[in-house]
């Protein structure tokens, strides 16, 4: 054998590598171990560096006595982990338990079962708005799934209807026709309006304005302003070559109506003449008229009140006359026997035992226009504006009893100018007012046809509406 050299080379590495294997160390022992990572990473180990064995050294080794394995006897045996000393638990000693030396039941305190009052009132609420999710939930999910699968296109319902109207010269002298929703007339084709009258005549009124399925006219009258209730009987519209000119329908017959004939004639009695009125006029456009004569008069009391006493005191004399009628006024005591009469006013605003008056007359007219015709009670519409009408005439009623007491205040007073009188003229004034154009009851911008806020405006303009006309297709 050669002495080693001063730098021996280094040995070749082994054909076959080691082969690593997990140690198998007990579960009672790993958690001795449990930091050695963190340790192993602070500190690092240096590495050994390589043992040269020659063959002086392996005689001095000692040999034992058993033959080692050959290589391939060690690969193929089993890897054999080291022996650890035993580790011995620590035993902690069981503490001792003392026996119970009386019953359970006589050391706790007996459950005291809460009441609701004394439920924290967070939890009351937070415990209702979980309930009300719950059944929001369960109310949602039914009806997601009761949901048809395609919703249904809702047509519009057509709509053709005629309208009575006034102009600045005359009443009920026009008429407004309204189509929505039908459908468009055929190239070079046009609407067009005829009124049917009381001797069964046609008589053209113009074509229709049609844009996006809706058609509308306004017949503007003829030359007198007559009452068109007087001749009407119904309407017709046809289908008429664009900027025809036809005097007689020519065309196919697409929309009618006709009046029921106790319908008209109870339109006839509140919009065009009421019997054994003066004047040949309406119970309507009297009311109307007389509560804007009094509004007037109203106005002029105030102005002159310091000015002209006496002028003020006549104003107060005509407003009576109004209200109560010239006979009944005097026979009243309200007109005082000392006051001569100014107007001689047959037909007052209140009743009288001898004439009734405008109030209580368009009432009964309409009590009996409800009764007229069964197809009156079924149109939503119309029953509508005959309570709009019956709520201004319940105002009525209240503010010209409240008038009559400001004016025969006025008319007996023996000074205009005290202050008590100066306020009684200023709520006549305002009085007067609401029951011309109707008060205003916030939050509305103006008057509503509604019980406190319907005056004789509405009144006329509510029965106006009671005249028009539902046509259907023919």
């Amino acid at each position: 054998a050669q002495p080693p050299a001063s730098n021996p080379p280094r040995s070749p590495r082994p054909t076959h590598p080691i082969q690593t294997r997990p140690l198998n160390i007990p579960a009672s022992l790993s958690g001795l171990h449990s930091n050695s990572s963190e340790h192993t990473a602070t500190q690092p180990t240096p590495p050994i560096p390589p043992t040269i064995v020659t063959a002086q050294h392996r005689a001095m080794i000692p040999r034992p006595a058993v033959q080692p394995p050959t290589v391939d006897q060690f690969y193929a045996a089993p890897l054999q982990t080291p022996s650890l000393p035993p580790m011995v638990p620590q035993v902690f000693p069981e503490p001792k338990r003392e026996q119970p030396t009386q019953n359970i039941s006589q050391v706790l305190p007996p459950l005291k079962r809460r009441s609701v009052n004394e439920v924290p009132l967070p939890v009351v609420v937070a415990s209702l708005l979980l309930l009300l999710v719950v059944i929001g939930s369960v109310i949602g999910a039914s009806l997601l799934h009761n949901r048809p699968a395609a919703q249904a296109t809702v047509t519009p319902k057509p709509i053709a209807r005629v309208f009575f109207q006034d102009d600045a010269l005359g009443f009920n002298d026009q008429l407004r026709f309204d189509l929505q929703n039908t459908q468009a007339p055929p190239n070079g084709k046009s609407y067009m309006a005829w009124l049917k009258t009381t001797h069964n005549q046609l008589q053209p009124l113009g074509q229709f304005t049609t844009q996006n399925n809706a058609s509308s006219l306004l017949y503007t009258g003829n030359g007198n302003h007559a009452n068109l209730l007087a001749i009407t009987q119904g309407v017709e519209i046809t289908l008429e070559d664009t900027g025809a000119h036809p005097t007689t329908p020519g065309g196919t017959v697409v929309y009618q109506g006709q009046f029921d004939a106790n319908v008209l004639r109870q339109l006839q009695t509140i919009l065009y003449v009421t019997p054994n009125f003066p004047g040949h006029q309406s119970v309507v456009k009297g009311l109307l008229d007389t509560i804007k004569s009094m509004n007037d008069k109203a106005g002029s009391v105030v102005d002159s009140r310091t000015q002209d006493p006496q002028l003020a005191k006549r104003q107060a004399v005509r407003i009576i006359e109004l209200i109560d009628g010239t006979a009944y006024a005097r026979s009243s005591g309200d007109l005082p026997a000392q006051e001569p009469a100014l107007l001689n006013t047959q037909v007052g605003l209140l009743s009288s035992p001898k004439q009734p008056g405008y109030i209580d007359t368009l009432a009964a007219h309409l009590a009996q226009l409800k009764q007229s015709n069964t197809a009156t009670a079924t149109d939503g519409e119309i029953l509508q504006h005959m309570q709009n009408v019956e709520n201004a005439i319940t105002d009525l009623r209240a503010w010209v009893q409240q008038l009559r007491g400001y004016a025969t205040t006025i008319i007996k007073a023996s000074s205009m100018s005290s202050s008590k009188i100066a306020n009684t003229t200023l709520q006549l004034q305002q009085l007067s007012a609401d029951t011309y154009t109707g008060r205003t009851i916030p939050p509305h911008q103006g008057p509503q046809p509604i019980l406190g806020s319907a005056g004789a405006y509405q009144a006329y303009v509510e029965s106006q509406y009671l005249a028009s006309l539902n046509l259907a297709k023919a």
